[in-house]
């Protein structure tokens, strides 16, 4: 049983390891943007189907986030009064 608790741990470590480095790569490539409110939301880290449904609804940068009302964000499918806290949170902390 050890042997596969420590390939899950291996396991779960690699995938943290492959999400830090796509991150990396992310910032790498943001290196040219001017303000943080031109960013992509990818940069704030919300949950995944979140962030797509938030993308499907025409947000895809910081700013159009912040500009947006809390009515606006709230009508996007999968966003509730959790995800807009969260959001508004994470625009905040930047």
């Amino acid at each position: 049983m050890a042997a596969r608790a420590s390939i899950k741990d291996l396991t779960r470590l690699s995938k943290v390891v492959e999400d830090l480095m796509a991150r990396v790569s992310e910032l790498e490539n943001l290196s040219g943007v001017a303000t943080h409110e031109e960013m992509p939301i990818s940069i704030i880290k919300l949950e995944e189907k979140v962030e797509k449904s938030l993308e499907i609804a025409g947000y895809v940068t910081v700013s159009q986030l912040k500009l947006a009302t809390d009515t606006a964000l709230r009508s996007v499918k999968g966003v509730g009064p959790a995800s807009l806290m969260a959001i508004r949170r994470a625009i905040n902390d930047l």
